[in-house]
């Protein structure tokens, strides 16, 4: 019975987290947004500026699998470049 009670409170642990990672995740499509703004006519995807990116996390977060980071921010840079072209509009 213990073990669920546990169990349950991580698992709201766990929410919470997701809930501030939701939270940021808005923000840096907020901050894509201008950026879009920023860039003008210039192209929204920058490789360049993706590789340093994940070059930084990696040296940052070397708990993370270089390959899981790189999935995890495929679809986040993905997501910030559509809102960058939406930005544009």
């Amino acid at each position: 019975m213990a073990e669920m009670v546990l169990l349950e409170q991580l698992r709201k642990e766990i929410d919470q987290v997701d809930d501030e990672i939701m939270t940021l995740l808005v923000k840096r499509m907020e901050i894509a947004k201008k950026i879009g703004r920023a860039k003008g006519e210039r192209p929204v995807l920058d490789p360049e500026r993706e590789q340093r990116v994940l070059s930084r996390l990696e040296k940052g977060y070397p708990q993370i699998t270089p390959a899981y980071l790189e999935q995890i921010y495929a679809g986040i840079m993905a997501l910030c470049r559509s809102v960058q072209s939406r930005g544009k509009a």
